[in-house]
């Protein structure tokens, strides 16, 4: 019976304590539960909101183009830096450590990095309508039409022409290049009887075809070389997974989708309206949204919802970041929330940075928020 009153003794003591001290409140919050996660504001930064411009992020920062000027803006303003170019909307792309430019008048292909070192202003003797971008700094541009065809260039890091294609017919869909490979491959949509195909045409870096492809009555929507060097494709139908001479390792079916993203390592994540799962779901769950979130590597294919129709998304390695007109929300792999904001206007761009980081652009304003323990 002493021992008991003791014990109660003891109880209350404690009791008393969590009720006077925050600190041990905090403290049995570190030591016996799992720490709550939120974003935290870091920096707010005022953009002017008039204006052609485009935004690319970076590793630790976003690259913004507007007016003639090239800004890449930091959570760390010390890190910011600016300068001019001779374009108002220059073409651009970037593989978040280098920026690429392709101004108009002079023509000069700019090459600058997160530290805002130009490191080569190459003149360029045809325009570019797009650009895609290697981990290695290989770039392909793809130039205006010619006489109904339409010609590319492949680039070495130092921004010298080391091949050119030229295609002949077709609707370019989506063009990768990947020198650890040796492979630049371009997608394009044809006519086929009364139907249509995904043609696939590999080329190596000096621009001789190496393989070919057809995928009957499908469109192709993206595709990336993953880092086992493995080629990820992914159609209205299904995303498939392919050697580099075009040997099928694995697929997966999808249903329907409206949003697509993948990370350029191993992570894509589909968006579905919620019917093409009615069946499936509990009748009381209250989503708007089914995300499927498919990393190659592992072969792991993970459904999880959304309780709100999104209209954009992002992955980067086991994060997943959905945007809706006024809000963001930040999945763990596995579907789990981590946290949410809500705001008063419209969220134009957000995007997942390095460091536990999101960038988010709102009108006339962008803000970094930074993933933190709350304590």
């Amino acid at each position: 019976m002493q021992k008991r009153r003791g014990l109660s003794g003891l109880l209350i003591v404690f009791v008393f304590l969590l009720v006077v001290s925050p600190w041990a409140v905090r403290w049995i919050q570190r030591t016996f539960l799992s720490p709550e996660l939120i974003l935290q504001v870091e920096r707010e930064v005022a953009i002017p909101y008039s204006g052609n411009w485009d935004i690319l992020p970076g590793n630790d920062g976003v690259f913004l183009i507007r007016n003639a000027e090239i800004r890449y803006i930091t959570p760390r303003q010390e890190d910011d830096w600016a300068f001019g170019t001779e374009t108002l909307v220059p073409v651009a792309g970037g593989n978040r450590e280098h920026i690429y430019l392709m101004e108009s008048s002079p023509r000069y292909l700019l090459r600058v990095n997160e530290a805002g070192h130009m490191l080569y202003q190459q003149a360029a003797n045809r325009s570019a309508e797009s650009m895609s971008v290697g981990d290695e700094n290989y770039l392909v541009l793809q130039h205006p039409p010619e006489n109904r065809l339409t010609p590319f260039s492949i680039l070495d890091p130092d921004g010298r022409v080391m091949g050119s294609i030229l295609l002949t017919e077709g609707e370019i869909l989506s063009t990768v290049i990947d020198s650890r490979q040796n492979r630049v491959f371009i997608s394009v949509l044809r006519l086929k009887g009364n139907g249509y195909e995904t043609v696939l045409l590999g080329y190596d870096l000096q621009g001789v075809l190496q393989t070919s492809k057809s995928f009957a009555d499908q469109v192709m929507m993206d595709m990336t070389v993953n880092r086992e060097g493995e080629l990820a494709l992914l159609t209205d139908q299904a995303l498939l997974l392919y050697t580099i001479t075009m040997e099928e390792v694995w697929r997966h079916p999808v249903e329907p989708y409206y949003l697509s993203r993948h990370d350029d390592r191993e992570n894509w994540v589909l968006a579905h309206r919620r019917e093409y799962y009615q069946e499936a779901l509990p009748s009381e769950t209250s989503a708007e949204t089914v995300l499927t979130h498919i990393n190659l590597n592992r072969r792991e294919v993970t459904v999880f919802v959304d309780s709100q129709d999104i209209s954009a998304l992002t992955v980067q390695g086991d994060r997943i970041l959905t945007r809706t007109p006024r809000g963001i929300k930040l999945f763990r792999q596995g579907g789990n929330v981590v946290d949410e904001q809500a705001f008063q206007d419209e969220v134009e761009e957000a995007f997942l940075l390095e460091g536990n980081r999101i960038a988010v652009q709102r009108r006339g304003q962008i803000v970094f928020y930074q993933l933190r323990t709350d304590n």
